[in-house]
């Protein structure tokens, strides 16, 4: 008899370590969410990866000819709506300051970001990509690009990625 009490004492021992060991369900898993658009573009340094400016759909200007002095130039978003361009490591104009200071903001849902450089430079961009690593912009405008007295269309599509 003691063997047959001892046998079910341990049962219930491991019964009881192995019912108190699990949860039901996972409430001890907090869910991940996923993050915001804010998230994505805020707190990090974007640096241009990628540059398409096109008249009338023929390529005018690309990232190849940049010089190497801008592309270590950054742009750091912040949550509070401001923004800084950093010029980075070599500056192109000692004389130029090393940031420039503007404001962003979200449009249209979160599918444009408004950059507000002050004095009347306000530009909208389209968001192809903000995925917290990549972020594509896109402008489009149209204006006498050519000096012709003709309106062309401009795009300029450009790629920042984290770093």
């Amino acid at each position: 008899m003691k063997k047959i009490t001892k046998i079910a004492f341990l049962l219930l021992s491991i019964g009881i370590v192995f019912l108190t060991s699990c949860k039901v369900g996972d409430q001890d898993e907090t869910p991940v969410t996923p993050p915001t658009n804010t998230e994505k573009i805020t707190e990090k340094n974007f640096y241009f990866s990628d540059l398409d400016y096109s008249i009338d759909g023929t390529t005018a200007f690309s990232y190849s000819d940049l010089d190497d002095c801008e592309k270590d130039d950054f742009t750091r978003f912040e949550k509070d709506g401001t923004a800084l361009d950093d010029e980075g490591v070599t500056k192109c104009d000692a004389a130029d300051p090393q940031t420039d200071p503007f404001t962003w903001l979200f449009l249209a849902n979160e599918t444009e970001l408004q950059l507000n450089f002050g004095m009347g430079d306000l530009q909208v961009y389209s968001i192809l990509t903000n995925d917290g690593t990549t972020l594509k912009l896109r402008i489009t405008e149209t204006e006498d690009a050519t000096g012709d007295g003709n309106d062309n269309t401009i795009v300029a599509t450009l790629t920042f990625t984290a770093r």
